[in-house]
């Protein structure tokens, strides 16, 4: 029995790795600021039939960016205005305030 012992060659191919990515990307994350104790929105709507309110924009919002303007809308929605002291097809400008309690 004649035994030949021929060289082996073992090819790895290794890539680097980078490791994980991280959780979220550094470019993307906020530190959030608690929120407010108090804000303002103020909102020009028009009165339609009943005192209720329809077209209704956001003039300002104080401080911006904590939601604030999208619940005044909301709320906006479900009010009526005496109509007695409004016309229908007008224009109103009114504030609403916001204030947190601890």
């Amino acid at each position: 029995m004649i035994l030949i012992a021929l060289p082996m060659t073992l090819l790895v191919l290794i890539t680097p790795q980078e490791g994980p990515p991280p959780a979220h990307p550094l470019e993307e994350v906020v530190v959030e600021a608690a929120p407010p104790a108090e804000g303002e929105v103020a909102l020009n709507c028009e009165v339609v039939r009943g005192g209720r309110l329809a077209d209704c924009r956001v003039v300002s919002e104080e401080p911006a960016g904590y939601g604030m303007a999208e619940a005044a809308l909301r709320s906006a929605r479900n009010a009526r205005l005496s109509s007695r002291r409004t016309q229908e097809g007008k224009r109103v400008d009114f504030t609403i305030r916001f204030r947190l309690d601890d």
